[in-house]
């Protein structure tokens, strides 16, 4: 099946088709468009941008500072707050009722100024308000059921959603708080010699999810942190074709691949190459 509308890549997904079952291309650090800081910056396009172009994962990482969500990566504010995330993705699931979109709520950096915790700001101002719009249970749901909505993964400490706490640092494990997650998080390519040995963690949980039928949800970071990571862990260009991306979209071209169910894919400067990858890890779902 070729895919002609990428905002609405999900229509043809089957209703009974779980989301542990699906290719689901996602952004890591998703907010860090405005930001022209090669250590902070991952994604050149917005919010609306990615998901206009096929992403359903995003990665929101939010610092409780005066009982509100500024948006963070490690200590530099990325000029958005959650509530302009949320409605960023209601508006395109509201013009876009086939899809939904898995939203990641990570606590980051220090806290300052509040009178809530973490979980009643989410619970007060970020869930109540749109409680219609999530689904926020712990368990995978089928296609069905989340049609129009935003899907909680929480790594923090909420009350609702996906449950992925217990998040190990800069490692490839397994968590089962109700939902058996295998997650690949080795972001320090120091630590795994460099973008050849990052490119095999990846490759190695691909592998894995294609393979595995029980029912794990799978999220596979692509992205990487350290001088090794950048540009080289994104790079796409000819000049420099052996960054991830690269070989993400070579191991997508291998015939064996070119179908299945791979995980949630959370990558850097997606919308490189005309966003290429994106489309092929959308292009496996069929």
């Amino acid at each position: 099946m070729t895919i002609s509308n990428y905002a609405r890549w999900m229509q043809s997904i089957p209703e009974s088709k779980p989301l542990n079952q699906i290719t689901i291309p996602g952004t890591h650090d998703t907010c860090t468009s405005k930001i022209h800081l090669d250590f902070v910056r991952t994604q050149d396009k917005t919010v609306a941008e990615q998901l206009s172009n096929g992403i359903r994962f995003l990665d929101a990482r939010c610092r409780h500072i005066e009982d509100v969500f500024a948006m963070h990566h490690g200590s530099y504010y990325l000029e958005l707050m959650f509530g302009d995330v949320l409605n960023d993705v209601r508006s395109f699931l509201s013009s876009n009722p086939t899809e939904c979109v898995i939203v990641s709520v990570k606590e980051e950096y220090n806290a300052a100024n509040n009178k809530l915790t973490f979980a009643q700001v989410f619970e007060q101002r970020y869930y109540t308000p749109y409680s219609t719009s999530w689904f926020a249970e712990n368990r995978v749901p089928q296609m069905h059921e989340v049609r129009g909505k935003m899907v909680l993964l929480r790594r923090s400490s909420i009350s609702h959603g996906i449950n992925a706490t217990g998040w190990k640092d800069n490692a490839t494990f397994d968590l089962n708080n109700g939902v058996p997650i295998h997650i690949q998080d080795q972001y320090d390519v120091t630590t795994v010699f460099g973008i050849s040995g990052k490119w095999d963690h990846v490759q190695t949980a691909l592998d894995k999810a294609k393979a595995d039928s029980s029912g794990t949800l799978y999220v596979n970071f692509t992205s990487g942190a350290s001088s090794g990571a950048y540009p080289n862990a994104i790079a796409y260009g000819s000049s420099v074709n052996h960054g991830i991306l690269r070989r993400l979209s070579d191991y997508l071209d291998k015939k064996e691949n070119k179908s299945g169910h791979f995980g949630i894919l959370p990558m850097d400067f997606v919308d490189h190459n005309d966003w290429e990858v994106v489309k092929k890890l959308a292009a496996t779902n069929f």
